[in-house]
């Protein structure tokens, strides 16, 4: 609505991200020219051109003419560099899908809409207050728990433990930790007093119990009597 016909804005809907960009072309230098343009017969048009316009939403708007691309709340103005370095668009879980077609920016398997304002006050949601918002970090909150994806137990003196923030209101937490086979490496009951450092503390061991750096699963019950409510289950990355 600046008064320019959309066929003559580089960005129609003032998102932040050219229109060459949103129909799924690329345009390197930013020109607002598709790379390596060819107009052999003079039509104005790419000459190899067959890109067909995405509607990521579905609502009948193609993206670049779609502020909210993939109508998840979030405007792609906001998506296009939320991380603020000057280039865009981002793709912030690294899955090839840039923020403003990803319905889930941060991979965690919860939806983008569903972790901006719960509370509606009106503010994006920070469960863990890093200056993240949650629907930009994958660090779980459930519960009141803050549960890194991952840690690095090198004995730097810096994020040596698998630190969950909050598991002093679950006196009776037991969580219970596994490697990719499904044995067990830890287990602590009666609350987590936040002391694994990435060492196997069940089974046989020759030489040193340090864990191999990879990926570990973890079962946590908060005790509270819920069943199966209670039951929080995901996975920390150990990096060595």
């Amino acid at each position: 609505g600046d008064g320019i016909s959309d066929d003559h804005e580089i960005d129609s809907d003032d998102d932040g991200i050219n229109d060459i960009i949103e129909g799924g072309g690329t345009d390197t230098n930013g020109d607002g020219v598709i790379d390596n343009f060819n107009d052999a017969n003079g039509d104005g048009l790419d000459d190899d051109d067959n890109l067909t316009p995405p509607d990521t939403d579905g609502d009948g708007n193609f993206d670049f003419q779609d502020l909210d691309s993939d109508d998840d709340g979030v405007s792609d103005s906001d998506e296009n560099d939320p991380n603020g370095d000057g280039v865009g668009p981002d793709d912030t879980d690294g899955d090839g899908t840039p923020d403003y077609q990803d319905i889930d920016d941060d991979g965690d398997d919860i939806l983008t809409k569903d972790e901006l304002d719960a509370d509606e006050d009106g503010v994006l949601d920070d469960c863990d207050e890093d200056g993240t918002p949650d629907y930009l970090d994958p660090d779980k909150c459930v519960d009141g728990l803050d549960i890194p994806q991952g840690f690095s137990p090198d004995k730097d003196g810096y994020n040596d433990y698998f630190v969950i923030k909050g598991t002093e209101a679950y006196p009776n937490l037991t969580i219970t930790i596994f490697n990719r086979w499904g044995n067990k490496v830890y287990e602590s009951t009666g609350g987590y007093p936040n002391d694994w450092d990435g060492t196997n503390q069940f089974g046989m061991t020759v030489g040193t119990r340090d864990l191999p750096e990879g990926t570990y699963f973890y079962v946590i019950d908060l005790g509270e009597g819920n069943g199966k409510d209670d039951i929080i289950k995901g996975y920390v990355y150990l990096k060595r």
